[in-house]
């Protein structure tokens, strides 16, 4: 088989049948339509990255805990969308208590915190064991974040039983 085309193949292309020069302009309006077709346009633009996607517990049990101590408990917050997820705002119902990262041997508070998309961060929740003995004690944190389904999250931190220490009655006695 040679390289070059034969006579017959040549003698087609010549006739009125096969015209490579008419194909070249409309193949070539095809892909220039699509290029700035108002569909195209639409379909690419409208193409973006799902929204940030919050994904943590709503309850945390930090088990037992003696009174006068701190007790901790971690937790996996996820970003499961396609955007950057951003929380801010964060506030306790007790002073005892917060939400923070574990930075080497020591915590930092959360003011603000951004995880990445399909990225998550291990978070811890802090607290002083105060309350009754034999009792349970709670706290509530709440944050803001940019996710459009769950723009305000809450986080419930349990201890189970006071345990420890003495309780008196009255809890207050005033000498003098």
């Amino acid at each position: 088989m040679t390289p070059y085309p034969s006579q017959r193949a040549l003698a087609f292309m010549r006739t009125a049948k096969f015209m490579p020069w008419v194909l070249l302009p409309v193949v070539s309006g095809v892909v220039a339509y699509l290029a700035v077709s108002p569909t195209v346009l639409r379909a690419i633009t409208f193409w973006e990255a799902p929204p940030p996607r919050i994904d943590l517990p709503d309850m945390i049990d930090l088990g037992s805990g003696e009174r006068g101590s701190v007790v901790i408990g971690r937790f996996i917050l996820r970003n499961t969308g396609g955007k950057e997820l951003r929380i801010g705002n964060v506030r306790t119902s007790c002073t005892c208590s917060g939400l923070e990262l574990e930075k080497g041997d020591g915590y930092a508070r959360v003011e603000e915190l951004a995880v990445g998309p399909r990225q998550q961060v291990e978070l811890v929740i802090r607290m002083a064991v105060r309350g009754n003995i034999g009792e349970p004690a709670a706290t509530t944190i709440w944050f803001s974040t940019n996710d459009p389904d769950q723009p305000e999250c809450r986080i419930k931190a349990l201890i189970s039983r006071v345990t420890g220490g003495i309780d008196t009655v009255p809890a207050h006695v005033v000498f003098g």
